[in-house]
C-alpha cells in the first residue's frame, strides 16, 4: 500500500507541477506549486556521499490565490530548489 501512495502522490504532483499553461492566467495555489516541486525533487533531498540529507521546513503562512501561469511559477520553484541543493552540496 505505501508503494501505491507514493506513486499516485508523485503522478499528482506532476500533474499540478506540469499544468499547462493557458493563454489567460488563472488562479493558483502556491503551496501545491511548492509541495509538488519538492516532492518531485525529493531524492535530490536524500543523503549522498558528499553531504546529510536536506531537510525542508515547510512555514508557508497563510497565501491567497494567485494569478499568473502555474506551470512557469513552478519551474521557477524547480530552479530555485535544484540550485539550492547544488549550493548546499558545493558548501560542504
Amino acid at each position: 500500500m505505501v508503494g501505491t501512495d507514493r506513486i499516485y502522490n508523485i503522478s499528482n504532483s506532476l500533474q499540478t507541477f506540469s499544468r499547462g499553461d493557458t493563454e489567460q492566467k488563472v488562479l493558483f495555489n502556491l503551496h501545491e506549486g511548492i509541495n509538488s516541486t519538492l516532492l518531485i525533487l525529493k531524492h535530490r533531498l536524500k543523503a549522498n556521499k558528499i553531504r546529510p540529507d536536506i531537510q525542508v521546513v515547510k512555514d508557508y503562512g497563510k497565501f491567497p490565490l494567485v494569478k499568473c501561469f502555474p506551470a512557469q511559477l513552478n519551474q521557477v520553484f524547480m530552479n530555485l530548489a535544484d540550485l539550492s541543493v547544488r549550493i548546499n552540496a558545493r558548501d560542504l
